[in-house]
Parts: structure tokens; C-alpha cells; sequence
């Protein structure tokens, strides 16, 4: 399942550029891009997909798939949300980005690490890129990660009173709660 947007980077001043609700946004410098041109960033966050990543590694974030309508000429910083339980700062260098081009030929898609900077203080990870392609987040098998859960429960007769219950425990992250929020309005009109 995936969702997506693009967003829009205007002139060569320094900007912020969000997508609200998806863990992901975007950090120009001034100069990134030429004076008077907008470039278009699109974004598809996937939460299911033929990938390989780095042994002894377990994902934290989302994949995101980015690309550009051109190549930044300065790198921008790609912030991405992650749900590892972050104990210390120390902990913090055994995080790193995942990156596997979008072009590859063969599934499944295969990612790399990178260094990324990470802090206790956010439950996000930046890195500094010009180019983009699919990204993510990994950390060491085993680490703790931040959940959420949801009860979807539909009526199915008032005497005796008959109940549905459904019960899902996902990774907490913005994407999850989107796709999330959307199953259970899907779950409340089935019948």
C-alpha cells in the first residue's frame, strides 16, 4: 500500500517543505535552486514491497520513494521519521539510511547504508542529498521500536448483541496511522 504527493520547491531561498501527516520533509539551503525556477519533489511513502536490506538490520521508517523534476544544485536535507526507542545518544550512531535506486532492473530492490544524523531528542533521521531515489531507515535486529493499536469493531446484531472485533499493532509512524485511519472507515461500512 502507498500513498503520494509532490512538492513544490519555489526560487533559491531557504525553505521547509512538509508533507503533513507522512513523517517526511524536506530542508533547502539558499542556492539549492536556480533563481526564479520551482522544482517538483515527488514523494510515494510504501509500507509493503520486495526489498532486501543489510543483514542483522530491521527497518524503522517507512519507504519513501523521491524524486525530482531536477538535480538540486546544493545537497537538501531529506527528514524522515522513524520509530526506534531512542535510550541515549550514544545509540543514536547504530541508526543509518537505507538507499537502493529506483532505476534497479531486478527485484527485489536492494539498499545500502549511508550515514545519516540522528538525536534522542526527535524521532526523525536526516541526510544531505542531491539526487534522490527509494529511502529508509534501519537499525540493529533487535532494537525497541514504538507501537501503536488499533480496535476496529462493527455491530452485526442488536439481540443478543454480536460484535466484530478487530485488533492491529503497527509500527508507530505518521503513514501507518494515514493507512490505519483509512481501514477503519473501510471497516465501518462493510457489511
Amino acid at each position: 500500500m502507498y500513498r503520494e504527493t509532490v512538492l513544490e520547491v519555489v526560487g533559491d531561498k531557504p525553505q521547509k517543505v512538509e508533507w503533513p501527516g507522512y513523517g517526511f520533509f524536506i530542508e533547502i539551503p539558499e542556492g539549492a535552486v536556480p533563481r526564479g525556477v520551482t522544482v517538483s519533489v515527488g514523494v510515494k511513502v510504501i509500507l509493503a514491497g520486495q526489498f532486501k536490506f543489510p543483514e542483522n538490520r530491521q527497518l524503522i521508517s517507512a519507504i519513501y520513494w523521491v524524486s525530482s523534476s531536477i538535480e538540486f544544485i546544493k545537497e537538501v536535507s531529506v527528514n524522515i521519521q522513524h520509530c526506534a526507542v531512542v535510550r541515549s545518544e550514544d545509540q543514536c550512531s547504530q541508526f543509518k539510511f537505507i538507499i537502493a535506486k529506483c532505476s534497479q532492473s531486478q527485484l527485489p530492490y536492494k539498499f545500502r547504508e549511508r550515514e545519516g544524523l540522528f538525536s534522542s531528542h526527535t524521532q526523525y533521521g536526516a541526510i544531505k542529498l542531491k539526487q534522490f531515489s527509494l529511502l529508509g531507515e534501519t537499525a540493529p535486529e533487535g532494537t525497541d521500536t514504538l507501537c501503536t493499536a488499533f480496535m476496529f469493531y462493527k455491530q452485526q446484531a442488536p439481540s443478543p448483541l454480536t460484535v466484530d472485533f478487530h485488533f492491529v499493532v503497527v509500527r508507530d509512524l505518521e503513514p501507518n496511522l494515514q493507512v490505519y485511519s483509512i481501514m477503519s472507515l473501510s471497516f465501518m461500512n462493510y457489511d
